[in-house]
């Protein structure tokens, strides 16, 4: 892709009519600042940025976003992915959030992610940036050994950086952490990396320079988006990936093109952007690159998309409920009290809302005196996950709030102290129990779905299931769903193995413990895209029993069973022979996904 053919990137703003750009930084959104004077231009930022234009554009969604369409012939779970943003809290304005005053979560970040935009910073942030950089001019002023600001990092820590090599020094951070490989994150997840870091650097106590935090913010505002490969932490530090971005603000590396999928020259699309690469100073290219803002940031976009399957499953398997009719009375909020766990119990009340009252307090109806345990432990396994999912969340809000700074510079004190703030141990060992609890929630959906697709067997002839193919009144659904099913147990039960004990010993013997948080969240990632598919196969499953229309005692059953029920028998009647099955499947997960965001806790 050419620059000068070049559309306009999906991600880039253009002001309003009528009015002027927002000038981002004077040293880095400027175009073609001649060198001589960009030094000036950061020594001005600060006095500038009082006087600069409130200019708010528009706020435009990613073309991703826009894919979350009801599409049964694109095969890809994109459209499922997308519907990052429909959540309930995606109502409120994002023009009110400000970075560095307002607590960021995950949710937030993630609608920053799909929406690109004007961001808002408290004006505060600049100052805590410039009393930070004051205590590193001081250290430097007095000479004073401080770990990557006058001396190199990991086993060269105790070695002197010359004053005269300190740029060159800081590219020679970004060069000799650049070792990330594999496929690029997506243009989501790297923007969602760029704003975990923007957050912790709005905290100050980095040292960075403002010139770094607005170049920052600019590659966001501007939909610049870095090629980020996405293998190469160990969870102390997402050095590598970190310095992907690193690379591009000093007009090195890659960028991802307004698809997502090629990628061209940073110094290409900086230019076409009119943006010119950033001259570090002291300190910057630690301050960049020492930092979690992977895993972080690509566990805030899990932990939403795990309180929404919460949500998913507790619909699914009420639908399920209706197919295979169910006993809910064990469901009962007395019953569920007798062992007062919240999960346990906010996830039976999310059941007796789904069910209506007539299944949860009516007359017997179900078919055995006791369901089998896939059925009957619903509300203590969903209710663990949910617990979960809550302490996952809260710790990627803590994570994104923090000032987990690697040295921790004290403007109180004027001095530089190494910590240990980097680990993620706590993130780490949350998703290792979070997919252990999807194991156990896989092994519960693929024995339901075999008691289904028993009844698919038995309730019908082979003549009538042959003569089903083409009935759109009597959906057919493949019986050797089970086979996928129990591969996609097997699959949650193979990614339950913890990985947060793993860590290698790296940096040459000082590096010696690691938490591999960045790992057990991908992993987790891996987990939820297999519950997430074994979720829609129940969900098919329940039709193909026979549950699209409510029996005569379970009218008052919720509208949202009643819908899912609804929009998958539609989905079932689609009589294209072009479409395959895994199509269909991906149809109903983005289904379920948009129906659960209407899933609340009674």
């Amino acid at each position: 892709m050419r620059p000068a053919k070049r559309r306009p990137h999906p991600h880039l703003l253009a002001a309003p009519q009528g009015t002027t750009a927002k000038p981002t930084s004077p040293a880095f959104f400027t175009p073609q600042v001649p060198r001589s004077t960009r030094s000036e231009f950061r020594m001005q930022q600060h006095a500038d940025a009082e006087q600069r234009p409130q200019v708010r554009p528009t706020m435009r969604p990613n073309r991703r976003a826009a894919q979350a369409k009801r599409s049964v012939t694109d095969g890809s779970s994109a459209g499922v992915n997308a519907l990052a943003g429909t959540s309930a809290e995606a109502s409120l304005p994002l023009s009110s959030f400000v970075i560095g005053r307002d607590r960021m979560t995950p949710r937030i970040l993630e609608r920053l992610a799909v929406t690109v935009g004007h961001l808002d910073i408290d004006p505060h942030v600049r100052v805590r940036l410039a009393e930070a950089r004051g205590v590193i001019e001081s250290v430097m002023a007095r000479g004073e050994p401080a770990y990557g600001v006058n001396r190199g990092l990991g086993p060269l820590r105790d070695q002197e950086i010359p004053e005269e090599l300190q740029h060159a020094f800081q590219l020679f951070v970004l060069a000799s952490h650049d070792a990330a490989v594999g496929r690029n994150l997506t243009p989501i997840e790297a923007r969602s990396v760029m704003l975990a870091r923007l957050a912790v650097m709005a905290q100050g106590n980095s040292g960075a320079t403002t010139s770094l935090f607005e170049g920052l913010r600019c590659l966001l505002e501007c939909g610049v988006t870095p090629a980020i490969p996405s293998e190469g932490s160990v969870g102390a530090a997402d050095l590598s990936m970190l310095a992907a971005i690193g690379n591009v603000l000093v007009g090195r590396g890659r960028v991802l093109d307004e698809t997502g999928t090629q990628t061209v020259p940073a110094r290409e699309a900086l230019a076409t952007a009119g943006l010119v690469p950033l001259e570090l100073a002291a300190k910057d290219g630690l301050a960049l690159v020492g930092a979690n803002a992977a895993s972080v940031g690509i566990a805030a976009l899990t932990s939403v998309r795990l309180d929404r399957f919460t949500a998913s499953a507790d619909l699914v398997v009420a639908h399920t409920f209706d197919a295979l009719n169910g006993s809910v009375k064990g469901f009962q909020e007395k019953v569920v009290a007798a062992r007062p766990h919240p999960g346990q119990i906010r996830a039976a009340a999310r059941f007796r809302s789904l069910l209506g009252s007539s299944r949860a307090y009516g007359p017997a109806t179900a078919g055995s005196l006791q369901d089998p345990l896939s059925m009957r432990t619903v509300p203590q396994v969903h209710g663990t996950l949910i617990e979960q999912a809550d302490v996952l969340r809260e710790s990627v809000t803590v994570e994104l709030n923090a000032r987990s700074e690697n040295p921790y510079i004290d403007v109180d004190n004027d001095v530089i102290i190494s910590n240990g703030n980097f680990s993620t141990i706590q993130m780490a060992i949350t998703a290792d129990s979070v997919r252990l609890l999807l194991a156990h929630f896989g092994i519960m959906s693929e024995r339901r779905c075999s008691l289904m697709i028993r009844r698919l067997r038995s309730e019908r002839s082979l003549v009538e299931q042959v003569l089903s193919i083409d009935d759109a009144e009597h959906p057919f659904v493949p019986v050797i769903l089970a086979n996928t099913a129990s591969s996609l147990m097997a699959r949650l039960q193979q990614l339950a193995a913890p990985v947060s004990h793993l860590g290698g010993v790296v940096g040459d013997g000082v590096e010696d413990h690691n938490a591999q948080g960045y790992l057990a969240v991908r992993l987790l990632e891996d987990s939820l895209e297999a519950a997430e598919r074994l979720l829609a196969i129940e969900a098919l499953l329940a039709v193909g029993v026979g549950v699209a229309a409510p029996a005569p005692s379970m009218k008052d059953r919720a509208p949202l069973v009643v819908q899912l029920s609804k929009r998958i028998r539609e989905t079932l009647a689609l009589n294209d022979p072009a479409i395959m099955t895994s199509q269909r499947i991906d149809r109903v997960r983005a289904d379920i996904a948009e129906l659960s965001e209407h899933v609340q806790d009674a």
